[in-house]
């Protein structure tokens, strides 16, 4: 595993860094992504936040398990309670809804501040228990 072989050889912070960076870059190939320019860097932005997390937990625990179920956690959230797109079933949304513009401001609140939470709430929840090893 990358992670491991960075830790190992270079350390932990730089580690976790060029791990989230890798991880980030990764994610530019999802569809509708690559080539939009404002799309790359909001992924960029909270994949490579969500890689930290995820790198963080490994290098505390130097297990898969932490990880693979925040990820699952994160992938659960966003395609099932708060998706992005409407289309599907989902669990809080029963009916299609109309295509409607919005701001900024309701864009944060509604997508980027529940990823956010939910980021802020793994970091926590991990380093109490990394306190507790």
């Amino acid at each position: 595993m990358l992670l491991y072989i960075l830790i190992k050889k270079i350390g932990s912070t730089k580690g976790i860094l060029i791990s989230s960076v890798l991880f980030a870059l990764m994610h530019w190939i999802n569809p509708g992504v690559w080539g939009n320019i404002a799309q790359m860097a909001t992924v960029f932005i909270y994949t490579f936040a969500m890689g930290l997390l995820l790198a963080f937990a490994y290098a505390k625990t130097f297990s898969l398990l932490a990880p693979f179920a925040i990820h699952f956690g994160w992938n659960l959230t966003q395609n099932y309670i708060f998706p992005e797109n409407l289309s599907g079933n989902h669990l809080f949304i029963l009916a299609e809804q109309p295509t409607v513009t919005i701001s900024y401001i309701i864009f944060f609140a509604l997508f980027i501040l529940p990823k956010l939470t939910v980021l802020l709430i793994n970091y926590l929840i991990i380093k109490h228990y990394a306190c507790k090893a």
